[in-house]
């Protein structure tokens, strides 16, 4: 996992290439600087990654949603 450019803006963005097994991925990371919303994209086994994190409130309890999908 390293460092990369770009993302939502002023963000924290990070991008991860490996192999499981035979199968390998590449996952891009950012997440907003109000840690409310974030993007995940990139590719496992050539299959394209796409999730979309979101926080619901900013309170005491964490709540979270979660959409996407691998192909």
């Amino acid at each position: 996992m390293r460092r990369a450019g770009g993302g939502l803006g002023p963000t924290s963005t990070v991008v991860a290439e490996e192999t499981l097994g035979e199968a390998a991925f590449e996952i891009f990371a950012t997440v907003s600087t109000e840690i409310d919303i974030a993007n995940v994209r990139g590719s496992f086994d050539r299959r394209p990654v796409l999730l979309d994190p979101a926080r619901e409130e900013l309170s005491a309890s964490v709540g979270a949603n979660l959409t996407g999908s691998v192909d």
